[in-house]
Order: C-alpha cells, then sequence, then structure tokens
C-alpha cells in the first residue's frame, strides 16, 4: 500500500541523515577532545571552555559557522529535604530548552524557553553572543560579549500581580566576558547589567555586578568548573546572597555533560543573578545539570 512504500522510504532517509550526522559528531567529539590535549601542551588553538556555559554562567567560548548547539538544563529543590524529596530530585525548581546556532565563527544567535524561578514564569528568550577578540598572537585574553531579551507568556506566580503591562514582561542583560586560558587552568570575569522590572517598587529595576568563572582542566574531556556573581544593588539587600556553583563538566560521545552543585533556584540571569536568597551554610544547596549536544549542519 502507498503508506508502506512513503514509510519505507522515510526510514531510509532517516538512516542516511542518522549515519551522516553520527560520523560528523565522531568527528566533531575527535577534534574536541585533540583541542582539550592541546590545553595539556599550552597550545595556543585550544578552546577555553568546553561549552558556551560553565554551570551558571555564559563563557567566552562561541559556536563556529554552521554549527547547531541545542541545551537543556534542570535545577531542583534543595537537598535537605531527604528520602520524602528524594534529595531535591521530586521538584524541578527550574528548566531550560534552548537552541544556539554559529551564524558566523564570531556570531552565536539563540533561542531558548525557561519555566522560571521567580516572581515571573514561562519565559521566552532571544540571545546574541558575540565574540571580539580570540586570545592567540599577541592577543593576550578572549573577550565575548553577550546579551538577552525575555518575555514573559505565561501566568504569574502568586507573588506577581494579577496582571502585568507590557513593559513588566520585558527583561534583558548585557555581559561583558573577559577569560585568559594558562595551560590547564582557564580564568574569566565577567561584568554584567541586568534589567528586571518585577521587583520591589523602591527599585529602578537595573541591576548590576560582575562574576567570576574559573575552569580547572584534570583530564582531557574533564574540568572542574567553580563560578560565583554577585550584584551590587540586589532586589533585597538583606536576603541577597551571591549565587555560586561548583561541579564537573565532562566530554561525552558529542555531549558536553555539566553537573553542579548550586544555590540558585533558576537559569536564567535575569532571575538569579539579583533575586538568589538561598544561604549555602543554612541547606539551600541543590543539584542542577546541563546537557549540551553539538550538530554539525554544514551550513
Amino acid at each position: 500500500m502507498w503508506w508502506r512504500k512513503l514509510l519505507g522510504i522515510g526510514l531510509v532517509v532517516v538512516g542516511v541523515v542518522a549515519g551522516v550526522c553520527a560520523q560528523d559528531l565522531e568527528e566533531l567529539v575527535d577534534m574536541r577532545v585533540e583541542s582539550s590535549e592541546g590545553v595539556l601542551a599550552g597550545e595556543e588553538s585550544a578552546p577555553p571552555f568546553f561549552a558556551q556555559w560553565g554551570h551558571i554562567l555564559p563563557t567566552v567560548r562561541v559556536l563556529p559557522r554552521g554549527m547547531l548547539d541545542f541545551r537543556v538544563a534542570h535545577h531542583f529543590a534543595k537537598l535537605t529535604g531527604g528520602v520524602q524529596t528524594m534529595f531535591g530530585f521530586a521538584f524541578v525548581t527550574d528548566a531550560h530548552i534552548g537552541f544556539y546556532y554559529g551564524l558566523t565563527d564570531r556570531l552565536t544567535l539563540g533561542v531558548g524557553y525557561y519555566k522560571g524561578s521567580w516572581v515571573a514564569r514561562r519565559l521566552l528568550e532571544g540571545r546574541v553572543k558575540y565574540q571580539v577578540m580570540v586570545q592567540r598572537g599577541g592577543v593576550p585574553v578572549h573577550l565575548t560579549v553577550v546579551a538577552n531579551s525575555v518575555y514573559v507568556v505565561g501566568n504569574q506566580s502568586p507573588y506577581a500581580p494579577a496582571e502585568l503591562t507590557s513593559l513588566e514582561r520585558y527583561s534583558g542583560m548585557v555581559m561583558v566576558l573577559v577569560g585568559r586560558r594558562m595551560g590547564k587552568l582557564t580564568v574569566q570575569v565577567s561584568p554584567y547589567v541586568v534589567y528586571h522590572p518585577l521587583g520591589p517598587l523602591a527599585h529602578n529595576g537595573v541591576y548590576w555586578g560582575g562574576g567570576l568563572t574559573v575552569r580547572y582542566l584534570v583530564v582531557p574531556i574533564a574540568a572542574l568548573v567553580v563560578e560565583g556573581a554577585y550584584t551590587v544593588n540586589p532586589a533585597e539587600p538583606g536576603w541577597y546572597v551571591a549565587p555560586v556553583a561548583v561541579g564537573l563538566s565532562i566530554l561525552t560521545g558529542g555531549h558536553v555533560f555539566s553537573v553542579r552543585l548550586v544555590n540558585s533556584r533558576g537559569l536564567l540571569e535575569n532571575q538569579f543573578l539579583p533575586f538568589t536568597i538561598a544561604r549555602p551554610w543554612l541547606g539551600g544547596v541543590r543539584f542542577g545539570f546541563t546537557i549540551t549536544r553539538y550538530f554539525g549542519l554544514g551550513v
């Protein structure tokens, strides 16, 4: 019958595409492992990070032209819940799914969806990332600029106003990323400005501060990453705590897998940078992970 022929043709096409993608991914993994090994040898061509994110902060790395980055990330509830919450795994405090594409070797564009973790929930994001400088030759650092625009599309939490105006639904972030690789060690500083209108009435909604990312390459396919950030003028100074994270970033078969302990509920910089209040020393620690999958589209 016609539908059987159509199904057969479809399966052949899927098989061919899967074979081509698998070959591309194997080549990609080989190249990335070789690049990581280059860090051990101190080669200038070696990348400073495996992926576009460390744990909670973006990195100076951008995508090569024609490369698609598919990202899934989760943060869970506090570990102090014990077996009743499976140490937090029973509840997801924030979730993110996003697609990012290397338009050129320096310019990466992306779109993403966030569950949201503070007043505003169900968020759509547009993101642009541009690499201004690359550390090589006489250039001492990597320099990248990243910015986003976020729109609230869903119902708000009980803590938000009943109805949001159009302006209250928008937030944005601009961050300058400056990183230097020194053999196995990479250090990045990240000054930022965040605009988020949903906050205390006495606050103008503009927050600023800086972040720090330290990465140490343990083996060619695994790195220890420690991150933190501090907002100078947070929404609630008496409650605010700097968001911090520590964990491993691992290269595995076409993926970059990041596992971490973190005190921020949220995954979106616009929310966790000015609004984190969980104190790690009082049990405010949770588990999080990110899976990044690369696809070479060859476009």
